[in-house]
């Protein structure tokens, strides 16, 4: 589980996404998911969401509710 602690507001030519950011823990150490799109800007700062990592990569990981 992660827990959503950074979200913002990107806006370009073309381009209007709201970002996040999840930080979760793996045996004690933390990490960070890189920035997703949180395409219907459903999420809020405190939101804990799933993530899903590879074992022995944790920052090879993925927002399962963001795919």
């Amino acid at each position: 589980m992660g827990i959503v602690y950074k979200k913002w507001h990107t806006s370009g030519r073309n381009r209007h996404e709201w970002l996040l950011k999840c930080r979760f823990y793996v045996n004690g150490v933390e990490y960070s998911t890189f920035s997703e799109e949180d395409k219907y800007n459903q999420y809020k700062i405190g939101d804990t969401l799933h993530v899903v990592y590879a074992e022995r990569t944790p920052t090879n990981c993925e927002i399962l509710e963001l795919k």
